[in-house]
């Protein structure tokens, strides 16, 4: 006779099928790993149990979608309703996923990282909210001869000179990872060191054999004409492997470069640490 109320009880709470009571995740499925300047950025958006047993979410009757660059909203606020609601709370088995009613996209303006931000209300209060970043990369040109020579003198002043933050770190690394945002196919060459150019994607990868490193990414690359440049060179790390650890090392500099005969002249107008 016991048996009976604890039954009506767990159906209460519970749901049936019974199910944990959780919000979830939001999580989002890109097309692909990065995307370049120019590429529409296209997203699926899941509420998902990763867990080992059921879980049951709340209902939404409506979702909000916005995406937001360094704080900035770009774009206006995408809000649907959703039509079948009834629901009080939603099931999920075990390791599974339930697609939110929509999908969305857009063309990022230019380079940088962008938050997507899927919000899920019921009747006007906030049931659920998760938040995914994608990185959008300047699109891959050739460079020119005297961009090369540019990016050739910035790691010479940078790691032979000593200017770019923690250089004596990253001169531990053999070879000297960096990445191919703003190279091109462009692989740079300087006596006494060695360099593996990776794209974004290789460098994460690499993680999982080498753990967390630093790398160096040309983050702009400005020629003026052909004897000026400014260029922004970053000392970074790349985290993945002890998620969560903090770094008090690495940076980098904004230099401008000024031909003068057969060589450059060079001023190190900002420096930055991690």
């Amino acid at each position: 006779m016991k048996i009976l109320p604890l039954l009506v009880v767990a159906y209460f709470f519970l749901g049936f099928p019974s199910g944990l009571p959780s919000s979830g995740l939001i999580v989002a499925d890109f097309e692909k790993r990065s995307y370049q300047s120019g590429e529409r950025v296209k997203a699926i958006f899941y509420i998902e149990n990763n867990l080992p047993i059921p879980i049951r979410v709340p209902g939404y009757d409506e979702a909000r979608y916005t995406v937001t660059k360094d704080g900035e909203q770009v774009g206006s606020t995408v809000s649907d309703a959703v039509t079948d609601a009834s629901a009080g709370s939603i099931y999920l088995s075990p390791n599974s996923r339930k697609q939110i009613f929509f999908g969305h996209g857009f063309t990022p303006p230019e380079p940088g990282e962008y938050e997507f931000s899927v919000t899920l209300f019921r009747d006007g209060t906030r049931v659920n909210q998760g938040k995914e970043v994608v990185e959008v990369h300047p699109q891959v040109r050739e460079l020119s001869e005297p961009e090369k020579e540019v990016v050739r003198e910035t790691l010479r002043i940078a790691l032979v000179e000593g200017k770019v933050p923690d250089y004596e770190m990253i001169l531990e690394n053999d070879p000297i990872v960096v990445s191919s945002e703003n190279l091109g196919n462009y692989n740079p060459v300087l006596e006494g060191f060695s360099f593996l150019v990776l794209t974004p994607e290789e460098i994460e990868d690499r993680l999982l054999t080498k753990g967390n490193y630093l790398y160096l990414r040309f983050r702009r690359i400005a020629m003026f004409n052909d004897n000026i440049a400014a260029v922004e060179l970053d000392n970074r790390w790349v985290r993945g492997v002890y998620g969560g650890v903090g770094y008090l090392s690495g940076g980098g500099f904004t230099i401008y470069l000024n031909r003068v005969g057969d060589g450059w002249e060079h001023d190190v107008a900002s420096m930055w640490i991690a």
